[in-house]
Order: structure tokens, then sequence, then C-alpha cells
């Protein structure tokens, strides 16, 4: 038997969420101030992983390998809920995984097309993130 759970997101930032392996997103909404996942899991499921969603509002650059999963809006801004699929994902407590292989390319300065690069506020709040997940 399944299940549907709610979970609370953060507008503008990163945050893990420990599902079943067979969860799957089945809806993203703003009720009153907060921001909600909801997630279909078998409700006996006895294996979880750490899963990174961050959200963002329109006009953010993200990686291509985050998958979308919904957008949903409030009195400000439309905001789009994306699962980080690359990269390390950490339980609370336990020192980071390594890097998966091509994440590191990810981090890497990229030569701007033209000018400077504008990096977004989300790309640097995953980051700060990943950076303050290391150093414990």
């Amino acid at each position: 038997m399944d299940a549907i759970q709610k979970y609370e997101l953060v507008r503008g930032a990163a945050k893990t969420i420990r599902l079943a392996l067979t969860a799957v997103p089945v809806c993203v909404a703003v009720q009153g101030d907060h921001l909600y996942m909801w997630v279909r899991e078998p409700a006996d499921a006895l294996t979880c992983k750490p899963r990174v969603f961050i959200t963002m509002p329109t006009n953010e650059t993200f990686a291509r390998e985050y998958a979308y999963i919904g957008t949903c809006s409030d009195d400000k801004h439309p905001w789009h809920v994306l699962e980080i699929t690359t990269g390390p994902t950490w339980d609370e407590g336990l020192p980071p995984r390594p890097l998966a292989p091509g994440y590191a390319e990810l981090l890497r300065p990229q030569k701007p097309e033209v000018g400077v690069k504008q990096v977004s506020r989300a790309s640097w709040n995953v980051l700060a993130w990943i950076l303050r997940r290391g150093s414990r």
C-alpha cells in the first residue's frame, strides 16, 4: 500500500528529505505562507535515501541534470521545484560522500560567453549548502 506524504520546502534554497527508494513526487503547491511538496511513497518502506530538492524563482539558471518536479506560485513569485540528481547527498551528522562523477566539473567556473557571467542566487545557495555540509 502507498501513502501520500506532505513535506515543506524552503523558497530559494535546497532541502534534503529522506524518502523511500520508490517515492514519486506528485504535486507542489503553496498553502498559506508555506511551500509544500506531496510525495507518493510506500507506507511500509524499509529503505530510505536522502534526496535533495531545490526551489527557485523564474529566470534562475540550474544544471541540466536537475529533474523538474513542478511549479506553483505565491502572491509574489512563481516557484519551480527541482530535484538535484547529481552530486553528493548527506545524512545528518555523517561525513559527506565523495562527489559523483562529473559533479566536480559542475562546480568549476565556466568561461562566460560574453562579459562576466552572473551566478544565480539559487546556485550560490546550493554551493554554500555544499560547503557548509562538507566542513562537518
